[in-house]
């Protein structure tokens, strides 16, 4: 090319997890993610409570996981939420 573009480039390489989840559990943590990311800085366990519709429900899951209900989704790990997704 003439002018050489000023680019950079990589090579990225996934490897897939040998224990995938079930179809099912997939589409809950989707829509686990989905519906907590819409009010991200809402507390959890508020927010959970809204999805689940029951906010004991919520409350019961975090404390299980030891996760604080104060916390707000975006500090949590793909661990934690495969986990409440599976609470679901």
């Amino acid at each position: 090319f003439w002018p050489r573009p000023k680019v950079d480039s990589a090579v990225a390489r996934l490897d897939l997890r040998p224990e995938r989840p079930s179809p099912e559990l997939a589409l809950r943590f989707d829509r686990l993610v989905d519906g907590l990311f819409q009010a991200r800085r809402k507390a959890l366990g508020g927010r959970l409570g809204d999805l689940w519709g029951s906010r004991e429900r919520a409350l019961e899951a975090l404390a299980e996981l030891g996760i604080e209900p104060r916390a707000r989704v975006e500090t949590l790990g793909v661990e934690q939420l495969s986990d409440l997704a599976r609470r679901a």
